[in-house]
């Protein structure tokens, strides 16, 4: 204790050198600090991703090829019917769903968005085969991702459709002078069908799927939303089933409660494999890099605080010989000159922790939005955006063990040379 309080006072008595020496190791352990910080906001991103993609789990029949998210369930065995995946998402497990099925139609009396644009016959681009327009059959209100995700919403009308009926946009609906109640006739491949309008959306998608081309058939405000069941004897050109699991460790839990409510045992749950090993990979490799910028940190921090322990005890290298003379034993002139450095290094390391808190989730959002590609799903985004930033006790465990560490790998090395000189010999060496 005696040997601590005298260290105090020794850093009293030059107080301009020890503050430049705590400023350097203040840098330092901030540093340090924000790479603890961003490396643990990478193992939270990457964690949120891969729970995301592993739990983004689709129905497989036996004997298909896994791991495609849009399967048609056709084939052998008993496909699940629109009743049966009504059950199945009212599951405890899930945190959302996409159900639609989708073909392309054609409206000829009604006049699409962008119904004027003509196709440039130089660029080889080819219209959707079979109409003008998108016709989606969903589930439910929530079983597409515009309308789970809010880009969609309910404007007037004010119920899903049902059997005969259909949502249109009030793009689509403005243009045409639609309302509530007002028919909409489709041709599908040669024959006519006839929707009334239930409801009109809002849409605040991005309009045109390609911003080169201004065709109707590639502007999602044409999109016309009718009851999956309509799609029982249609033929569809893309079909979307995928559950999202709220947590992905729970895909066998809810297969068997699948199971018990009638699923058929030839159908499998599973993820996209192929899609969750190229989503984590690119965030593995941003971790990655925060992790080779930490190293970096704490290699560069070893070298400036060696080169200022090193100017700082130079100086008092007569004081250690005289310490030495009177008798004071090596190890206890180790512990004082240790115990200087540890008290500089617990005060920065208490203000870095400080100014590390305040700058840490500025420093982290920069990082998640580059984890966050715009073309990631809303619903990752979400979830990534919400990570909050805190220096958790554990935190401040490893900035503290990396300061104490800093003192010990920098001052150890530097001490135990000095005190290899004979006290008699630094004594008569000084000018």
């Amino acid at each position: 204790m005696y040997l601590f309080e005298k260290a105090f006072r020794n850093l009293l008595k030059n107080k301009g050198r020890n503050i430049i020496l705590m400023l350097i190791m203040f840098i330092v352990i901030l540093s340090a600090a924000v790479s603890v910080t961003l490396l643990n906001t990478a193992n939270q991103v990457e964690s949120k991703t891969k729970n995301y993609y592993a739990g983004q789990v689709s129905l497989v029949q036996s004997g298909s090829s896994g791991g495609s998210q849009n399967q048609n369930q056709n084939g052998a065995g008993s496909p699940p019917a629109e009743a049966d995946y009504l059950q199945f998402v009212q599951s405890a497990y899930l945190q959302g769903y996409t159900f639609y099925k989708l073909r392309t139609v054609t409206v000829s009396s009604l006049k699409p968005l962008d119904g004027d644009y003509v196709r440039p016959q130089d660029t080889g681009t080819i219209a959707w085969a079979g109409g003008n327009v998108s016709l989606y059959g969903a589930l439910d209100i929530n079983s597409t991702p515009e309308f789970a995700d809010g880009d969609r919403a309910i404007l007037s009308g004010g119920h899903f459709p049902g059997d005969g009926e259909c949502m249109v946009s009030s793009d689509f609906a403005q243009l045409n002078g639609l309302k509530t109640g007002d028919a909409v006739p489709v041709t599908i491949n040669g024959s006519n069908a006839q929707f009334t309008i239930s409801a009109i959306y809002s849409d605040d998608t991005v309009a045109r799927t390609s911003p080169t081309v201004f065709s109707p058939e590639n502007n999602r405000r044409n999109d016309i939303i009718v009851d999956y069941a309509f799609f029982a004897n249609q033929q569809a050109n893309e079909n979307a089933a995928i559950f999202q699991l709220k947590n992905a460790s729970d895909i066998t839990a809810f297969q068997n409660e699948l199971y018990s409510e009638g699923l058929s045992s030839s159908y499998t749950v599973q993820y996209d494999t192929q899609q969750y090993n190229h989503q984590v990979q690119s965030v593995e490799s941003v971790k990655q890099i925060v992790l080779v910028f930490a190293i970096i940190i704490f290699i560069v921090g070893c070298g400036i605080m060696v080169m200022m322990n090193m100017l700082a005890l130079r100086e008092r290298k007569y004081e250690i010989g005289v310490l030495r003379a009177i008798g004071m034993p090596k190890a206890k002139t180790a512990v004082l000159l240790l115990g200087e450095l540890l008290i500089l290094a617990i005060i920065a390391a208490a203000v870095a922790l400080i100014a590390g808190a305040v700058i840490g989730q500025p420093i982290a959002n920069y990082l998640i939005g580059l984890a966050s590609a715009p073309t990631s799903p809303r619903g990752l985004v979400t979830g990534i955006s919400q990570i909050q930033v805190t220096m958790s006790g554990i935190s401040v465990l490893e900035v503290l063990g990396i300061s104490i560490g800093l003192v010990l790998i920098t001052g150890c090395s530097f001490i135990s040379n000095i005190l290899r000189f004979d006290p008699i010999q630094i004594l008569s060496e000084r000018n």
